[in-house]
């Protein structure tokens, strides 16, 4: 007889792989980390795009006030972004809209801000002169300014943004966008139609 080991086959070896339910509880723990983190990301998008607006502002408004001791008015005011007469990605052609971020445009910004004249908001800094007696345009226009910047309403991430308001008087506020439009902070010169309106 030889010494030869015979092999018996091993009907209990591991048997590699997971099992449905490994994999059932991995899907759902998957699920669950995704429900916290698309709110969380969404809402670090909008502090984001709402922190660099107010940035932006607060840059403006500081130009705003050198412009006005040299000139005295506010009058034909441009920001720094915009070379006098270059609208592209700034201005828009009736000098009231500024895109946020910087290099974005009419369909991909974040947010829009609206600087106008704070007694006339339907009229930018800007004024249109009349061709007839170009020194018969609104001789008030330029002395006291307004910005409203407002979330861009086709973005699905900025739905939870704020509408943002600042004057020349110093008023600061925002508050959400589906409580607060830009025509009623215009109107009121604060945030006053909403609930929850707050300072920044």
């Amino acid at each position: 007889m030889t010494n030869q080991t015979i092999k018996q086959p091993n009907h209990l070896s591991a048997q590699s792989g997971f099992t449905l339910i490994e994999l059932m509880t991995v899907v759902m723990i998957i699920g669950v980390f995704a429900a916290i983190a698309v709110p969380s990301y969404r809402q670090f998008i909008v502090r984001n795009a709402e922190s660099e607006t107010q940035a932006k502002m607060q840059q403006m408004a500081i130009e705003l006030r050198k412009w006005r001791a040299s000139a005295l008015s506010y009058r034909n005011f441009h920001p720094s972004s915009c070379s006098t007469g270059t609208k592209t990605n700034c201005y828009d052609a009736h000098n009231t809209n500024i895109y946020i971020p910087l290099g974005s445009t009419a369909q991909t910004y974040r947010y829009r801000i609206v600087l106008t004249d704070y007694t006339t908001p339907s009229q930018s800094l800007v004024p249109t002169t009349d061709a007839n007696n170009p020194t018969a345009s609104n001789v008030a226009i330029g002395r006291d300014w307004m910005m409203v910047a407002e979330p861009n309403p086709n973005s699905s991430s900025m739905t939870t943004a704020s509408v943002i308001y600042f004057d020349s008087r110093d008023v600061r506020c925002k508050a959400i966008k589906s409580t607060l439009t830009i025509a009623q902070a215009q109107t009121d010169k604060n945030c006053s139609s909403s609930s929850n309106a707050q300072t920044w």
